[in-house]
């Protein structure tokens, strides 16, 4: 939709003003609620377009005040209450839309009819969704993009949990809708006020991009940049949080601040109820976006998905699923051997426990003396025994691993048909060039996993088209290797400091890469139809990424 003409000169005029290096990135995100408890009758008149007689106060009155200083707003739309206000919610976000401004998904599980969840053939959901199973989150994104598409809402990327809710099962149902960034990592959630509990952007294990509220930590409780929280009038401590946030992302970073459709309404302290009070919070937020420093940029949440995607922002820190046991009452749930609940900080091959953990390669605590597994090997049995086992079972297939770990090798040898493979005389099954393999035919096996093996090799390219060659259509490649997040691939000079001169030499092994996700998947794409799976190891915490390439059914081998 394009923008006004004033909204599109404002915005010229702000690119120029901030000129090309803008480093400092601010969200404005609105949620958008006509929750009944707020107000006693016209709830979304009065709650989110904010008319009260000649006044008007809501979310046109925000627009305006954005536009006028060249800036949009990414507004959280709560679809549950289009079980009550069907045709109001959806005027609402075709104006938004129409506007240019951001339409984004949130949800209050409580705005939901009593019987939604059983109607659906699962469960009662319990009244939060930091309890929410698997099942519960699947049928909640289906309603909630279904009905972000009736209201005219294309290409959501972006949930709030009503009160920042959330739980592991909501994060894998946004990865699995698309939704790939998280806005609900909130102080009100966090047991203790700690300095180390504060975050930029990070990523879950399944790829969702967390986008933390705005917030720092005080000596009794947070700052929350939220716009009926924080002293807004108040320009140098505006200026001063700004200051120590930006400082501690690193000089640099993104600040998610929070209002809502009734931020500029007052609460009647006896009723609760919210009133027109004046135009004193509008002032407020006009001179907060006149006054805004000029090395700060506004952006939407499409804007960052975007900007993410085509690496033009870097997203370099990983979190796993431990670090909801942070938040309080989200569970952790992930599925565990056999079906048995997850023992925290112990080994997933052996169940021995993290106290017993060796220090192995400078880094403390990481190898299991018992099976010798490290962190990319539980990273892969974790994902494999949570996520792929249920598209791609192994049980039973014929499976070439090459360069195998002892813990991976001994748990596939319980359940498929393994033939192990090494260039160096290491005791395996085969020792072969994986950039040349006469000895093994074309689709003669169902699945290939090579993991901390391509960097070490001369050709990857030729080694990719050797795993493809050999597996079955619809066979797939499961591939790990150190990975940095949205950089190229770079060659290595010194390709003998891990192996040696005599790996290179009489068997071609050095390190020779380090890739870049980007360049990585480029390749990867070459040769197969490419997913990525995010691991965790359920030791040290530590996610990693698991490439997997799908042998399609058609073209030559």
């Amino acid at each position: 939709m394009r923008l006004p003409k004033p909204t599109r000169e404002a915005l010229r005029r702000s690119v120029l003003r901030l000129g090309a290096d803008i480093r400092n990135t601010l969200i404005i995100t609105v949620d958008v609620e006509a929750s009944p408890s707020r107000q006693e009758k016209d709830h979304v008149e009065r709650l989110i377009w904010g008319r009260f007689g000649s006044h008007e106060v809501g979310i046109g009155r925000m627009m305006d005040l954005a536009e006028k200083h060249g800036a949009r707003l990414t507004f959280f739309v709560d679809f549950c209450e289009t079980a009550r206000y069907p045709d109001e919610i959806e005027k609402v976000c075709r104006e938004i839309v129409r506007r240019g401004h951001d339409v984004q998904i949130h949800a209050h599980r409580i705005r939901l009819p009593a019987d939604f969840f059983v109607r659906h053939g699962v469960p009662e959901a319990p009244p939060t969704l930091n309890r929410f199973s698997r099942d519960q989150a699947e049928v909640l994104f289906r309603f909630l993009l279904g009905e972000a598409a009736r209201c005219g809402v294309r290409n959501p990327v972006a949930f709030r949990g009503g009160g920042f809710e959330f739980n592991a099962e909501i994060l894998r149902a946004m990865e699995r809708y698309g939704l790939r960034l998280s806005f609900n990592y909130h102080c009100n959630h966090l047991w203790r006020n700690t300095p180390e509990d504060w975050r930029s952007l990070f990523a879950w294990p399944d790829g969702v991009i967390e986008v933390p509220l705005g917030m720092l930590p005080n000596p009794k409780d947070w700052r929350v940049f939220d716009f009926n929280l924080f002293d807004f009038s108040d320009e140098a401590a505006v200026r001063r949080f700004f200051a120590e946030y930006f400082q501690r992302a690193g000089g640099h970073g993104v600040l998610a601040m929070c209002m809502h459709s009734f931020s500029f309404l007052a609460a009647d302290p006896r009723t609760r109820h919210f009133q027109y009070g004046g135009e004193r919070p509008v002032q407020v937020f006009e001179h907060f976006l006149a006054s805004r420093p000029e090395n700060l940029r506004i952006i939407t949440a499409s804007e960052l998905d975007r900007e993410i995607r085509e690496g033009r922002l870097l997203v370099e820190r990983r979190e796993g699923y431990p670090l909801l046991s942070r938040l309080n009452p989200a569970p952790i749930r992930a599925p565990a051997l056999s079906g048995e609940e997850p023992r925290l900080a112990a080994c997933n091959f052996c169940r021995t426990p993290r106290e017993e953990m060796e220090d192995f390669g400078g880094r403390s605590k990481v190898r299991c003396p018992r099976c010798q597994s490290l962190e990319r090997q539980r990273q892969f049995w974790e994902v494999y025994q949570r996520l792929i086992r249920r598209e791609f079972d192994l049980s039973g297939k014929r499976v070439l691993h090459i360069a195998p770990s002892p813990a991976v090798r001994d748990a596939l040898r319980r359940i498929c048909q393994l033939v192990t493979a090494d260039a160096r005389p290491t005791g395996c099954d085969l020792q072969l060039d994986i950039c040349h393999m006469p000895q093994l035919a074309d689709a003669s096996f169902d699945a290939v996993i090579a993991k901390a093996v391509l960097q070490h090799c001369r050709d990857d390219r030729a080694a990719l088209a050797e795993f493809r060659r050999v597996l079955k259509p619809g066979g797939r490649v499961f591939l790990e290797f150190s990975c940095r997040i949205n950089q190229e691939t770079e060659p290595l000079s010194d390709t003998t400091a891990h192996y040696g001169q005599e790996a290179l030499e009489k068997y071609g092994v050095g390190t020779f890469r380090h890739y870049g996700d980007r360049g990585a998947l480029r390749m990867l794409q070459e040769f197969f139809l490419v997913k990525t799976f995010h691991g965790y190891d359920p030791v040290t915490g530590e996610v990693g990424t698991i490439f997997c390439g799908i042998r399609d059914a058609g073209g030559p081998p």
